[in-house]
């Protein structure tokens, strides 16, 4: 796959913030979701080998996402690019 260029860890604070204004929940523990993707920012999540278990805690995807990418995965094989996302 392809090496992307990645933002300043500014915009994973403002990306957390995005996130969390979805997030309309009392049940998400905000300070773990933080450092998970701080996590995933430092060591990024490959996603032709991320479980869905593993895409789910980052919380970015919805089902139906985490659905279309496991079947895409399937169907087609590994991502390629950044732009079959």
């Amino acid at each position: 796959a392809q090496e992307v260029a990645r933002p300043a860890v500014a915009d994973l604070d403002r990306l957390t913030q995005e996130l969390f204004a979805e997030i309309q929940s009392d049940q998400v523990p905000y300070e773990d979701l933080y450092e998970t993707l701080l996590q995933y920012y430092q060591t990024p999540l490959n996603l032709n080998t991320a479980t869905r278990d593993a895409l789910s805690a980052t919380y970015i995807l919805s089902e139906r996402q985490l659905s279309n990418l496991l079947a895409y995965r399937t169907e087609m094989g590994d991502l390629l690019s950044v732009y079959e996302l």
